[in-house]
């Protein structure tokens, strides 16, 4: 499973501007079936971004949640000129999946050449109620 907060100018040759967008992908991981993306919510066109600063403040204390219980995940998503504004659910899915790892990172995307940009995480915290043992 994948979770991305990404940024996405490439709409397929149409007219339009880029967009910031949360997006998760599951696959079963047999090499036989394609991945399945179970979200694609867009936040915020760059458009906006530049034209609104309380849009582009909002994104100062953007956060992610990511719920496991049982085969159940949940995706949530905070944004706002506060620290304190509320999570939203961006979806729920069920997916039989056992994570031995979890992995945060940042990535420049499937381009040839582009400025590189810092990435900043202020925080990351996993909990873990009961962990099962491998």
């Amino acid at each position: 499973m994948r979770v991305s907060f990404a940024y996405n100018d490439y709409n397929g040759g149409y007219p339009r501007s880029g967009t910031i967008l949360i997006q998760s992908i599951t696959s079963p991981g047999n090499g036989l079936d394609k991945p399945e993306e179970i979200a694609h919510v867009v936040l915020f066109h760059t458009d906006s971004l530049q034209t609104d600063t309380i849009v582009r403040q909002s994104l100062a204390h953007s956060a992610l949640r990511i719920e496991h219980r049982g085969g159940r995940y949940r995706i949530l998503y905070a944004d706002g000129v506060s620290e304190t504004t509320s999570f939203k659910e961006v979806v729920s899915h069920d997916f039989e999946m056992k994570p031995r790892y979890a992995g945060l990172f940042a990535l420049r995307g499937f381009v040839d050449s582009g400025d590189a940009r810092q990435a900043q995480f202020r925080f990351f915290s996993l909990h873990c109620e009961i962990c099962d043992k491998p």
